[in-house]
């Protein structure tokens, strides 16, 4: 599998529960394949007659949506002393 990053980078001030919504992360990809017929498109010379490349354009969006919630800490976290 191919593995593709992208990066943003932003400061907000939420309240709990409110949504934030980044979008136009955009990426755009050009993928060429060669497609030939078996034994014949290997073949010098003539083999060219028996390949082709289909040349296709992707177009992405990354909408990514993030809603924030606190966790209250535990009354006595396992572990905690007291001073």
């Amino acid at each position: 599998p191919q593995i593709s990053t992208r990066q943003a980078q932003t400061k907000v001030n939420l309240l709990e529960g409110q949504t934030l919504v980044i979008g136009g992360l955009l990426q755009q990809r050009d993928i060429r394949n060669l497609q030939k017929i078996p034994i014949l498109g290997d073949l010098p010379l003539v083999g060219a007659l028996f390949r082709f490349y289909t040349e296709t354009r992707q177009n992405t969006n990354l909408v990514i949506a993030i809603t924030p919630h606190v966790v209250p800490a535990p009354a006595n976290p396992a572990g905690a002393t007291s001073p």
